[in-house]
Order: structure tokens, then C-alpha cells, then sequence
């Protein structure tokens, strides 16, 4: 990756059209747009290099039949692209929003190669349970 890593935990409103705004330390990285993708409880912001990377991995997966080609049909149909507009502001579809329970109040989470936007709501769950296992992680001792 030729560039910073995606970290931090920045709290935002989702707006009546379904906009955010984009951390200003981040939106450099999004020239070429933002690749949307729906994940378990949340929506993941990829760069274009992270989303090819994706994609060249999920097809490649599909050819060597671990993973059934239905992956590729759902990502592909349920991921968008979008450009920030001047203020920094990308708009998440409808659907998007379904898909990760999101409300007004988000949280946009930084994990290294992607962004992460979880509902408040659920990133307090999903943080509490990643805790502990950033804790069993220094106990087994990975190297982190």
C-alpha cells in the first residue's frame, strides 16, 4: 500500500440524504471514488486498489471453486461506486443502509486497507467483543 494506513474511530451523523462526511485525513485517498461494499453489520469503504484487490481475489476463489460464484453475483450487485463531493460528502445508498442497520448516529472506523461504518448502536457491541480478542491476540502472542 503506497500510502497511510486507514485508523482511528470517528463518530458522524448520517444525514436526511443518506450522506456522511468523509475524515479530512482520509479523503485524499479517494480521488478515484469510494468502493461501498456490504459486510457483516456494516458497510466498508474501499479505495479502487483495495477494491481490484477484492475482486481479482473473490474471482479467483470462484475459479478455484472455494467460494460459490453467488459471492461474486452479491458483492457485485450490492457494491457501488461513488465520488465525494467538495465538502467531502458521499452519499450511501438506501439499500446500503439497510444492509447495516444504519441510523443517524455512525461510526466510521478505521481498519488499516478499509474504512468500516458501523450504527452506533452495533459498534458499541462489536467493540466490546473486539477487546477481548485483541487481548487473546497479545496472550498467544502473534506479534502485534
Amino acid at each position: 500500500m503506497d500510502f497511510d494506513f486507514f485508523v482511528g474511530t470517528f463518530e458522524h451523523t448520517l444525514d436526511e440524504k443518506g450522506r456522511i462526511v468523509l475524515p479530512a485525513k482520509f479523503r485524499s485517498h479517494f480521488t478515484d471514488g469510494v468502493y461501498l461494499t456490504p459486510a457483516d453489520d456494516c458497510v466498508v469503504l474501499r479505495t479502487r486498489a483495495e477494491f481490484e484487490g477484492m475482486v481479482e481475489r473473490i474471482q479467483a476463489k470462484v475459479r478455484s471453486g472455494e467460494v460459490d460464484h453467488q459471492l461474486r453475483t452479491a458483492l457485485g450487485s450490492e457494491s457501488v461506486n461513488v465520488q465525494p463531493d467538495a465538502q467531502g460528502r458521499i452519499t450511501l445508498t438506501a439499500r446500503l443502509q439497510e444492509l447495516a442497520s444504519l441510523e443517524r448516529e455512525i461510526v466510521l472506523i478505521g481498519a488499516f486497507d478499509t474504512i468500516q461504518i458501523y450504527a452506533a448502536s452495533t459498534w458499541r457491541q462489536v467493540e466490546q467483543a473486539s477487546a477481548s480478542v485483541v487481548a487473546e491476540a497479545y496472550r498467544q502472542g502473534i506479534g502485534i
